[in-house]
C-alpha cells in the first residue's frame, strides 16, 4: 500500500495539476469551466485532473446550484513541506559553507585542487579503457573573473 505522501507527490508530478493548484491558490475557488479556460484542453480533461487532486486531498469541491466549485486544501501540502524540512536544512547548510568558503578567499587553491582531482579521475578512467578522453581544464587564473 502506498504512503499517502507518495500519492500527493504523484499528483504533483503533473504540470497541469500544479498549475491548477496555483490558480486555486492565487485566484481562490473556481468552477471547472473557469479553470478549463486557462488551458488548451477540454473541460472533461480538467475534470480528470481535478479528480486526481481531489482523491489525494489537494482540492475539495462544493456544489452551488449547477456549478461545482473547487478550492485548494493545504493539509497535504503541509505534509510535503514537513517531509522537505530535513532537505531544506541540508541545502541551507551547504550554502552557508559555500558562503564561508567564498568569503575566506581560499577559493582559488580549493578550485585548483578540485580540478586536479577531476583530472586524475579522468586520467585513471582513460587508462582503464581503450578510448582516449581529452578534457580541457582551464587554468585557475583563466577561471578568475576578468576585471573591467
Amino acid at each position: 500500500m502506498l504512503d499517502p505522501i507518495d500519492t500527493v507527490f504523484a499528483a504533483l508530478a503533473n504540470p497541469t495539476r500544479r498549475e491548477i493548484l496555483r490558480l486555486l491558490r492565487d485566484e481562490g475557488q473556481q468552477p471547472v469551466q473557469q479553470l478549463a479556460n486557462h488551458f488548451a484542453m477540454q473541460r472533461p480533461s480538467i475534470s480528470e485532473h481535478l479528480k486526481v487532486l481531489r482523491d489525494v486531498g489537494l482540492v475539495s469541491e462544493h456544489k452551488q446550484g449547477r456549478q461545482r466549485y473547487y478550492f485548494l486544501e493545504g493539509a497535504p501540502l503541509q505534509e510535503v513541506q514537513e517531509w522537505l524540512v530535513p532537505y531544506e536544512r541540508f541545502w541551507k547548510g551547504r550554502i552557508a559553507n559555500l558562503e564561508v568558503l567564498l568569503a575566506s578567499g581560499i577559493t582559488q587553491p580549493f578550485l585548483s585542487s578540485k580540478l586536479g582531482e577531476i583530472s586524475t579521475t579522468f586520467e585513471a578512467k582513460r587508462t582503464k579503457s581503450a578510448r582516449r578522453v581529452e578534457i580541457d581544464h582551464p587554468e585557475p587564473e583563466e577561471m578568475a573573473p576578468k576585471a573591467d
